[in-house]
C-alpha cells in the first residue's frame, strides 16, 4: 500500500503538471477544442484514480488537493462542452475540498476555494437557466438515509413563467445519475424567500426602574447605541448558517446605505455598546439618564412589519461591572467579562426555512432516481452533513439548465 501511495503521489504531481500545461495551451493555437477536451478528460481520470487511494478519512489533505485539481479541469471544460454538467461537477468537487479546508485549519486554502467557487456560481448565474427544484417534495428538511433502498424523488417545479414540458427529461441528471422514470404532475410550490432585506427599523420599549440622584453627570447611552446601529460596517449578510457558500449578488446602487442579503440567508447587526435584555444600572461610572433596558419589540422590513420570531440574539463578551452595580467582593469573585446578548440575527435558519408547500396549480416534472446510485455518487459522507445537490439538464431547444437543493445525510444504525 505504501508503494502504491508513493506511485500515486507521483501521479498527482504529473496530473498537476498536465493541467497547468493544458491551461497554458488554451491560449495558443496548436490544439483544437476537441484535443483540449480529450486532454482534460484524461486529467480527470488520473485524479479520480488517485482518489481511490487518497481518501477523505486516510489522507484528507491530499484528498482536498486532488479535488481542487479536478475543479481546474471541470472549470475549463465548461468553456468547451456540457456547461451545466461541468459546473455541477466543479461545485461538487469544491464542496468536497471544503470538508477539509476549514477556516480554522486551512484559512488560506479555504479562502481561495470559496473565491473560486464563487466564479463557478457566476457562470451559473450569467449563462445557465436556473430552475426551481425540490428534493423529496413537501419534505422539510430533505433527509437521505444512506442505507435506504428504493427511489429518491426530485421535482422540477413549474411556475407562471416556466413550463416544465419544455424540459427534455432524457438529459436530466442529479449529480451525474440519470432518473429511472419521470412523470408530469402537480406536487409542490417553489420556495419563495419571505425576506429580502433592504432596510430594518427597530423600535425599543420604554424604561423602568428607579432614578437615583447622580454623583456624576448622568448619561444616556442611547446616542452611542444609535450610532452603532447606523454604522453600515456593522451590518452583514450571512449565508446558510455554518455552511457558508460564495454567492454572486447583483451589484446594488447606493451600496453605502444598502445591505445586500441573499434571500435564503440571514442579516447580522453587530454592536458592542451595551447588552440587550439587561437592566442597566449604570453606564461606565455614570448613572443612566435615559432608558435602562434595550430589546427589540418590532421589526420593519421595507416599511412592513416583520415577524420577531425570525430574530435571534448572538452573545458576546461584556464587562458586566460597567452596566450593573457590584460590590468590591463581587468584582473580585466574578469573571471580568461575561457573555450577554450583543448582536442581532434576522431571518430563519436554512434547516427550518425550506419548501414544505403543496401543489400550486402548475405542472411539475417529477423524476425518480435510484437512492443507492445517488449515495454512491456522493462518495464519503458523515451523519448530519448538509449538502447542496445540483441537478442539470437541457430544454428541448438545447438550452442548459441547472437547479440546486439541499439534503441532510442520515446514517441509521451508526
Amino acid at each position: 500500500m505504501r508503494l502504491k501511495k508513493l506511485i500515486l503521489g507521483l501521479s498527482i504531481i504529473i496530473v498537476t503538471f498536465m493541467l497547468l500545461s493544458i491551461f497554458e495551451s488554451t491560449h495558443g493555437t496548436l490544439a483544437g477544442d476537441q484535443d483540449k477536451t480529450v486532454d482534460y478528460e484524461k486529467a480527470i481520470q488520473g485524479c479520480q484514480e488517485a482518489l481511490k487511494v487518497y481518501t477523505l478519512d486516510d489522507s484528507p489533505v491530499q484528498y482536498a488537493a486532488i479535488q481542487c485539481h479536478l475543479v481546474i479541469a471541470y472549470h475549463i471544460l465548461t468553456e468547451l462542452k456540457d456547461k451545466a454538467i461541468n459546473c455541477a461537477k466543479a461545485i461538487q468537487a469544491y464542496q468536497e475540498a471544503l470538508r477539509v479546508y476549514t477556516p480554522e485549519d486551512f484559512l488560506i486554502q479555504y479562502t481561495r476555494t470559496q473565491i473560486n467557487l464563487g466564479k463557478v456560481y457566476r457562470i451559473v448565474a450569467e449563462v445557465l437557466v436556473e430552475v426551481p427544484i425540490d428534493i423529496i417534495p413537501q419534505s422539510c428538511p430533505n433527509p437521505l438515509n444512506v442505507k435506504g433502498k428504493g427511489v429518491l424523488t426530485v421535482a422540477i417545479l413549474g411556475t407562471e413563467d416556466f413550463d416544465v414540458t419544455e424540459v427534455d427529461p432524457v438529459t436530466v441528471e442529479l449529480i451525474n445519475v440519470s432518473p429511472l422514470r419521470w412523470a408530469l404532475e402537480n406536487v409542490a410550490t417553489p420556495y419563495k424567500p419571505k425576506v429580502l432585506v433592504k432596510t430594518v427599523k427597530i423600535r425599543l420599549d420604554k424604561s423602568w426602574g428607579k432614578r437615583q440622584s447622580p454623583s456624576l453627570p448622568a448619561t444616556d447611552p442611547w446616542w452611542l447605541f444609535k450610532e452603532a446601529l447606523k454604522d453600515r460596517g456593522n451590518w452583514k449578510g450571512l449565508l446558510f448558517g455554518e455552511k457558508e457558500q460564495v454567492i454572486c449578488l447583483k451589484k446594488i446602487e447606493d451600496a453605502e446605505r444598502t445591505v445586500a442579503v441573499y434571500p435564503k440567508g440571514r442579516l447580522e447587526i453587530s454592536q458592542n455598546v451595551l447588552p440587550f435584555n439587561l437592566i442597566l444600572q449604570k453606564f461606565g461610572n455614570c448613572p443612566i439618564s435615559g432608558d435602562n433596558v434595550y430589546r427589540i419589540t418590532e421589526l420593519q422590513i421595507n416599511n412592513e412589519s416583520g415577524d420577531t420570531g425570525e430574530l435571534d440574539y448572538v452573545k458576546d463578551y461584556f464587562a458586566k461591572a460597567q452596566f450593573i452595580k457590584m460590590s468590591d467582593a463581587e468584582k473580585l469573585s466574578r469573571p471580568s467579562f461575561e457573555k450577554e446578548d450583543a448582536n442581532i440575527l434576522i431571518g430563519k435558519e436554512l434547516s427550518t426555512d425550506r419548501n414544505t408547500l403543496g401543489p400550486d396549480g402548475y405542472l411539475d416534472l417529477t423524476l425518480k432516481f435510484d437512492a443507492q446510485e445517488i449515495v454512491a455518487a456522493l462518495g464519503a459522507v458523515s451523519d448530519g452533513d448538509v449538502l447542496f445537490i445540483p441537478l442539470t439538464g437541457e430544454l428541448l431547444d438545447g438550452t442548459q439548465i441547472i437547479g440546486v437543493d439541499v439534503i441532510i445525510i442520515i446514517k441509521k444504525g451508526n
